[in-house]
């Protein structure tokens, strides 16, 4: 994994770049890739869609590189409809994320994470993976990483699509240092689904209760 101090302009064209490609999938590639075992639908604070998302998405990143990713985070605007049960097949990931990115990766410590997700919560929730929190007054609370309460001085390794940066929907502070995971969102979600199927696993929905409201 490279090591790269990005521009604004620099994600922008990675960012835009990656929106052009389909990660290699053709509209009428209907290989079968995986099969649900339930439903998987999208809602807020959280459902088992955008859990599966950011699962797909951490997982990818840490089979790809080796590096372990804490926390990943996705926009609910970025995922579209639902996984049906029965087969998965590879052209579904088109309508699924219609707006490709690629995937940034950055080491932020416990004090510049907590804005971040006090965003995530004045927002009602978001796909996330290796975080539980709950929403208390439209702020993050009771926020544990990875089954360990929030430390402000540790450092943690976080996966987000390069136009949650580009767009400033989260507050990330300047100049942090931003590795290119080079894997696109569809791709990390595409090898996921396959190393699933290859482990004899299923696309199932993942337990709730990562991000829910304090009362």
């Amino acid at each position: 994994m490279r090591l790269l101090l990005l521009s604004t302009a620099m994600l922008l064209s990675l960012s835009a770049s990656a929106q052009k490609d389909t990660a290699g999938i053709a509209p009428e590639d209907s290989t079968t890739i995986g099969f649900a075992m339930y439903d998987l639908y999208h809602k807020l604070p959280e459902g088992p869609l955008g859990n599966f998302i950011a699962d797909g998405i951490k997982t990818a990143v840490q089979l790809k590189w080796g590096n372990k990713i804490d926390i990943a985070l996705v926009s609910p605007q970025s995922i579209r409809g639902k996984i049906e049960k029965g087969t998965f097949k590879k052209n579904q990931l088109l309508k699924l994320l219609p707006y490709e990115d690629s995937i940034a990766v950055m080491k932020v410590n416990g004090v510049q994470l907590k804005p971040m997700l006090d965003k995530i919560a004045s927002l009602g929730g978001y796909a996330v993976a290796g975080l539980q929190m709950q929403i208390n007054n439209m702020q993050a609370d009771s926020i544990f990483i990875n089954r360990q309460p929030l430390d402000s001085a540790r450092e943690y390794m976080l996966a987000i699509p390069y136009y949650l940066l580009v767009k400033k929907r989260i507050p990330v502070p300047a100049n942090i240092p931003v590795l290119n995971a080079d894997l696109s969102m569809r791709r990390a979600i595409c090898e996921y689904i396959q190393w699933l199927t290859n482990t004899g696993k299923t696309i199932w929905p993942v337990p709730y209760r990562r991000i829910r409201y304090a009362n």
